[in-house]
């Protein structure tokens, strides 16, 4: 494994982040560790072949799971979707070599982009108005000043500091 490529990418932290306006959202998560994945992916949907201009990634997971989902949002920009639905772990892999132990990240970041396209194609991924964004908690803090029965179970407030902050009924 090369240790100084992954530090940097978990450095970077690049397709990290919400996208704005995306056209699904989609969570998953790494049944082998429990990592939770929210994955973002901006579709041209004027093309026929559907192509990614846009993906990103949240995870409440490791630097194993940075830098296999980093990859694979990476790999899938640019694509269609039906090149994106026949990904591979081992499309991940021909970018950064995981550990033999860590294997289960790459495989779990390629069902993470898959499951991103079915979601998008049967339209169940999650709406923007139905899940509780950081940007859209922190605007929300920033007009309110508090977050009191606010849905944040799923909102990674990173580098965040809310001490002070009423969160009473929140989940």
């Amino acid at each position: 494994m090369d240790f100084e490529r992954f530090k940097q990418i978990n450095e970077q932290k690049n397709f990290q982040g919400e996208l704005n306006d995306p056209s699904v959202i989609s969570i998953t998560k790494n049944s082998g560790c429990g990592d939770a994945y929210r994955i973002y992916l901006k579709i041209d949907e004027s093309d026929p072949q559907k192509k990614v201009t846009d993906a990103s990634y949240t995870t409440t997971g490791c630097a194993f799971s940075v830098a296999a989902l980093s990859l694979a949002m990476e790999w899938a920009k640019g694509k269609p979707l039906s090149t994106i639905k026949s990904i591979k772990a081992s499309d991940i892999e021909a970018m950064f070599e995981f550990p033999e132990r860590r294997k289960t990240y790459p495989e779990a970041a390629a069902r993470a982009l898959q499951k991103a396209v079915i979601d998008y194609e049967n339209h169940t991924g999650i709406s923007i108005k139905d899940i509780a964004s950081r940007d859209l908690a922190l605007q929300k803090l920033k007009e309110q000043g508090h977050l009191r029965n606010e849905k944040l179970a799923r909102v990674n407030f990173e580098g965040v500091d809310l001490h002070g902050v009423d969160l009473s009924g929140a989940d």
